[in-house]
């Protein structure tokens, strides 16, 4: 058992297990978008 927090933007997100792709996926996309 493990906690992941993720940070974006304003908003923390803690999770008990590693997020699913698709949650990845839109945070890579979030990054892309910052990074531009």
């Amino acid at each position: 058992y493990r906690t992941v927090t993720i940070q974006a933007g304003k908003h923390t997100l803690t999770a008990a297990e590693p997020p699913p792709p698709d949650l990845a996926e839109i945070l890579a996309n979030i990054h892309s978008l910052r990074a531009h």
